[in-house]
């Protein structure tokens, strides 16, 4: 599987996502546009646009059996409470979305 785990984070401020590919395939990771942070609002996930601000030309690789840190900025406009990554993966034809564990924003 490939995880991601996000610490407690501030509005408008960076937060570190690290993540773990525990697979046999190195998986690109595109983080912006496709990845984003949901809110927990009366029982449901939903989206909170706009995606992660952290945009790169090109897509990061997430090596099998390895890990990978990156950094988004977290708007001051985003509410506090419940939150999660959404996030997207691709090797060749396959496409894997994982959630990170759920954090607070403060």
């Amino acid at each position: 599987s490939v995880t991601a785990e996000v610490a407690s984070v501030v509005r408008g401020e960076a937060m570190e996502l690290r993540i773990e590919d525990h697979t046999s395939v190195d998986w690109d990771f595109w983080i912006c546009g496709v990845s984003i942070l949901q809110r927990f609002e009366r029982g449901t996930w939903v989206d909170t646009p706009p995606p992660f601000t952290d945009c790169a030309p090109s897509s990061p690789r997430v090596l099998a059996g390895e890990s990978l840190q990156r950094f988004a900025h977290v708007p001051n406009e985003f509410r506090t409470g419940p939150y999660r990554a959404k996030l997207t993966f691709r090797s060749g034809d396959r496409t894997a979305v994982v959630f990170s564990r759920v954090f607070a924003v403060r």
